[in-house]
């Protein structure tokens, strides 16, 4: 009797234990679920194993996927928002395509996309798991747009910085008359930055010449280049606009 009250004893403290480790709280934004607590500041390969240790199919999540976490950030709570730089940078999964030494990060504070950290520095971690819909994702770059006139723009940038081409698809892709800004509507929104929250660095508009399209440099000062145009296979930000009649 008292051997099977011993054993009863261990396998409840060892399913305990079995909770405590990988029992996550989690939140449901759409198809795509998320952890309501950072998992700590960590390097790149830990903070992926740390997101898989915690089984069922947790992980790190891409660039697609953080970005919806900021965008509902006020939503699902818990983040670092606040701070001295670099604290407030959050680890996606994705490489930078350039050098494989860094991995893409999303900067918390104001939502900055375009940046990389070495792998071996340390950033904060928030895993996730499932899958995010097309639809989720769209809804987090139009969120609530924003209206100039009868120009609607989307509320937030691609996740990604991107060449013309793939600017001019991905905006397209949003359908329902989503698009790039033509050179007039850049300016447009070059003159609200501070309205509709745009980033203070390059943009591309429509307007093209060869091979090469018009940008705006949103973070423009004295000796700096204001717009003009770009090689199309350069890398730049990306904001949706459409007319509204």
């Amino acid at each position: 009797m008292k051997k099977n009250k011993i054993k009863l004893i261990i396998v409840f403290l060892a399913l305990l234990i079995n909770i405590t480790t990988y029992s996550q709280p989690s939140i449901k934004i759409g198809s795509l679920e998320v952890a309501l607590k950072d998992l700590g500041r960590m390097d790149w390969e830990s903070a992926k194993y740390e997101c898989n240790k915690l089984g069922e199919g947790w992980r790190l999540p891409n660039r697609s996927e953080l970005n919806i976490i900021y965008v509902n950030r006020s939503k699902i709570g818990g983040f670092k928002t606040t701070g001295p730089f670099p604290g407030t940078d959050y680890w996606t999964s994705e490489t930078n395509n350039d050098l494989s030494s860094l991995a893409y990060v999303i900067v918390f504070a104001n939502g900055y996309q375009g940046g990389s950290d070495s792998k071996s520095d340390f950033a904060n971690v928030r895993a996730v798991k499932g899958i995010a819909s097309k639809n989720l994702i769209t809804n987090s770059i139009i969120g609530r747009p924003y209206r100039i006139g009868n120009l609607e723009i989307a509320q937030f940038d691609f996740a990604d910085l991107m060449n013309w081409d793939d600017a001019y698809k991905a905006c397209s892709n949003l359908g329902n008359g989503w698009r790039l800004p033509n050179r007039n509507e850049i300016e447009v929104l070059y003159n609200n930055m501070e309205k509709i929250d745009c980033m203070q660095i390059n943009y591309w508009s429509s307007y093209t010449l060869d091979r090469s399209a018009w940008f705006q440099n949103f973070g423009y000062s004295s000796g700096m280049e204001k717009n003009g145009f770009q090689y199309r296979i350069r890398y730049n930000r990306v904001r949706a606009v459409r007319t509204i009649k």
